[in-house]
């Protein structure tokens, strides 16, 4: 039997029609046009688990922004996605800071068991955007199982520090989970363009913006698994 301790961010996605600031709007040579995708955090904390996760999104509003990069990137799939935050005008986002910890009794106990929890983080995409975007894989994140309503999966495993640290209540075990979305010179560390899909034209533009009209949510979930003998 499996027993998860859940934390989800669920970022509501829509778009419009308007040039992220700071950021140039798609050109084909006809008109310029940009789009970028509205993302406005929920944070729900399931704790049914051992130990605790924890997401610092206070004052964050994501917004995932769509752009071409410039027109001499018009091709490049790499270029052109970005997460800013609008709660700061539009700031760049660097990452988005988690973490799971364990007491170091409790961790000592599973350990000794060997029924450590599988810690995990999700990224799922809505099948729309999908075709649009995706996240990079190769390093920590590999293709996961599409849901049943045909959406994308991306999934990371981490792994438990060498020894514990000084807590607020004692020793504890704490577990990396931030994850990393800076644009370096247009270049996003966790998005990109599918290959063949970034718009190099106005029709191909037009058919992304009437795609992603009604995109459902991008969500982000951090999960700890356990194996139980209940």
């Amino acid at each position: 039997m499996l027993r998860k301790l859940t934390a989800l961010l669920a970022p509501t996605l829509g778009l419009v029609a308007v040039v992220g600031a700071g950021f140039s709007a798609w050109y084909f040579g006809v008109d310029d046009i940009a789009n970028t995708v509205n993302m406005d955090v929920e944070l729900t904390e399931l704790a049914d688990g051992t130990g605790k996760i924890t997401v610092n999104n206070s004052g964050v509003t994501l917004k995932l922004v769509l752009d071409q990069g410039g027109f001499v990137n018009k091709d490049d799939v790499t270029k052109g996605i970005s997460v800013v935050n609008t709660s700061n005008e539009d700031a760049v986002v660097s990452d988005l800071a988690a973490n799971y910890t364990i007491p170091e009794s409790d961790y000592n106990e599973l350990n000794s068991a060997g029924t450590l929890p599988t810690i995990t983080t999700t990224i799922t995409i809505p099948s729309a955007l999908a075709s649009y975007v995706t996240v990079k894989t190769g390093g920590d994140w590999t293709i996961g199982t599409d849901t049943d309503a045909g959406d994308k999966t991306f999934v990371r495993t981490s792994n438990f520090p060498q020894s514990a640290t000084s807590g607020t209540s004692g020793n504890e075990y704490v577990v990396d989970l931030n994850v990393d979305m800076n644009t370096t010179d247009g270049v996003n560390e966790l998005f990109q363009y599918v290959t063949g899909q970034k718009p190099t034209n106005t029709d191909a533009y037009n058919s992304m913006s009437t795609a992603l009209a009604n995109v459902g949510d991008i969500t982000i979930t951090f999960a700890a698994t356990f194996a139980t003998n209940n």
